[in-house]
């Protein structure tokens, strides 16, 4: 519009040249006709009008279309981090894997099939590892197994089957102690199944009823002491303790008689026994020289036994070898001790009451075997 105006200016400014009466003016109306058709001269006329030029150049939407392509980058970082989260699974099945090393345990189902026995046991309490009852004596026999057929046989010392129970695969079964299966009897359970069974073997000592009672208790007598014939004597005698068992003195049937026990453990062993030549008042070194810091010298007649060439210990160790025989003492001898002796039937074994260590049976005779008993 405002272009329009300026032409139209221009044309009135020409039509008023015309008019004029000037002969200057009219030989230069040729070149003004041809102004208007000269685009080019109209553009330095709009610069000289700034204030119109400005509020043209806002109006274009040349700004608008810088808007459009920034909205095209938006949506494709959008897009792209989604395929990030697909390596998830993988490590799940990962986890899966471990479950096969449960599979070794279906291998224990065959055993079922064999007869087994879970437990057999007695209400007898042990003595010295040892189960005793006196003949006549009630007892209550009790099992658990898993078996078709279950069987209770009793057998005699000499392994004969004396009786025999049919009885559940669970269960107790109340029995007397025999007086005819000698100084043993054995109870055996046997559990059945498919041909195949499994046994398993309760051995009891029959305490025989004696007339004249053991000192220590008849319950601790061994087996094969039968009863004795007479009752216990008291004796006075002396003892000496070594590192691998003892020395004891007393005098048996009119003679004095030294007795070695060497036991290794401490409850059973050998001994050896010879009867004193010893004057009283000698002591000698010569066999075993000068005993070690801390432990003691043999003393009083178990000086003389020590170091006596003709009274070396079973299997001719001399006395102090602390590999084979005694060793050296660990205190020094008493010389006033009391014992309680009672003999066997047979005269020969006898079981000896040791002040400061227990009751012990000597089988009897210069050398056998001794055990501890209580």
């Amino acid at each position: 519009m405002a272009r329009f105006r300026v032409i139209i200016s221009l044309i009135i400014l020409l039509s008023l040249a015309a008019c004029d009466g000037t002969s200057e003016q009219v030989a230069e109306l040729p070149t003004r006709v041809i102004l208007p058709s000269d685009t080019p001269t109209f553009t330095p006329t709009l610069t000289e009008t700034p204030s119109a030029t400005p509020t043209n150049t806002t109006i274009p939407p040349t700004n608008t279309a810088t808007n459009t392509p920034t909205a095209t980058p938006t949506l494709t970082n959008t897009v792209t981090p989604i395929p990030s989260a697909t390596p998830v699974p993988p490590t799940n099945t990962a986890t899966i894997t471990p479950l096969p090393s449960a599979t070794p345990q279906p291998t224990a189902t065959p055993t079922p099939n064999n007869p087994q026995i879970f437990q057999f046991s007695t209400n007898l309490a042990p003595l010295n590892g040892t189960l005793s009852a006196p003949a006549g004596t009630g007892i209550l026999l009790s099992w658990e197994t898993s078996a078709d057929i279950i069987t209770i046989e009793q057998l005699n010392t000499q392994g004969t089957v004396e009786q025999v129970f049919s009885v559940t695969p669970t269960g107790q079964l109340p029995v007397t102690i025999p007086t005819t299966s000698g100084v043993q009897v054995i109870y055996r359970l046997i559990a059945q199944r498919g041909g195949l069974s499994a046994t398993q073997n309760i051995p009891i000592v029959v305490q025989q009823v004696c007339s004249v009672a053991w000192f220590f208790g008849s319950q601790l007598a061994l087996p094969q002491s039968g009863c004795p014939t007479s009752g216990s004597v008291s004796l006075v005698g002396k003892i000496q303790f070594f590192e691998r068992g003892m020395m004891i003195n007393l005098t048996l049937g009119g003679q004095n008689w030294i007795y070695g026990l060497i036991g290794t453990p401490a409850t059973s062993g050998s001994y050896a026994a010879y009867v004193s030549g010893w004057d009283g008042v000698s002591t000698s070194t010569a066999l075993c020289g000068t005993v070690p810091s801390g432990f003691f010298a043999p003393q009083d007649v178990f000086n003389w036994v020590f170091n006596n060439s003709q009274t070396l210990s079973i299997n001719n160790y001399v006395w102090c070898d602390r590999s084979n025989a005694l060793g050296w003492g660990v205190g020094n001898a008493n010389t006033n001790v009391t014992y309680t002796v009672q003999y066997e039937a047979n005269n020969v074994a006898f079981y000896i009451s040791i002040p400061g260590y227990g009751t012990v049976r000597i089988s009897g005779g210069a050398s056998g075997t001794w055990q501890k008993v209580g």
